[in-house]
């Protein structure tokens, strides 16, 4: 009988273990709406390329009709981040990651520039939305796609995530642009 209780005890314990690892480290996901990420080529001497992306303070949430209230769910964060890559192709038609280090201006937000670019959303309190906006900027000709880390894929996916204080929520939004390729990719190219 004592080992029959202490069979079921150990099952009970073993089964009650939590392995969800997003849930210990406070993790969630949201599917947003659409074009939270915009991107635009301009037929500059100097711009190439206008990457824009803002996500209001109430975010529409894919299959939900409440809005949801990013400030107060991730603890009042400051800044949400994302990366993308620029890739040119070269003359033997392979991709190769551009170096960005003098070709790319941060506009609006902040973040770092080199073989990619962290792209670093601020809140603005007055327009209640957290902004930011980058350019390339005099790229010599050739062909180029912008994709968005390892998160870009063929169903357009860009992440933005939350930079919160230690014990809040880190929120993870996925969104999707309509201006990517079916491979996750934004095109153009430099005459």
């Amino acid at each position: 009988m004592l080992r029959k209780i202490l069979f079921f005890t150990i099952m009970v314990l073993l089964l009650s273990c939590n392995t969800n690892d997003d849930g210990f480290y406070n993790e969630t996901y949201v599917s947003a709406q659409d074009n939270l990420v915009t991107l635009e080529t301009v037929n500059d001497s100097e711009v190439n390329v206008v990457i824009s992306a803002v996500i209001p303070k109430l975010l529409a949430e894919k299959e939900f009709n409440n809005f949801l209230d990013i400030r107060q769910s991730t603890g009042n964060a400051d800044y949400f981040n994302f990366t993308l890559i620029v890739e040119k192709k070269s003359s033997d038609n392979t991709w190769e990651y551009f170096d960005l280090d003098n070709n790319f201006v941060i506009t609006e937000g902040s973040g770092l520039i080199g073989t990619f670019v962290k792209g670093v959303l601020v809140y603005n309190e007055s327009l209640e939305e957290y902004r930011w906006q980058g350019t390339t900027s005099n790229l010599e000709s050739g062909q180029y796609r912008i994709s968005f880390g390892v998160s870009a894929s063929a169903n357009r996916t860009i992440e933005l995530r939350s930079e919160s204080a230690s014990k809040n929520l880190q929120m993870n939004i996925r969104t999707s642009a309509s201006a990517l390729d079916g491979s996750g990719f934004y095109n153009f190219s430099i005459n």
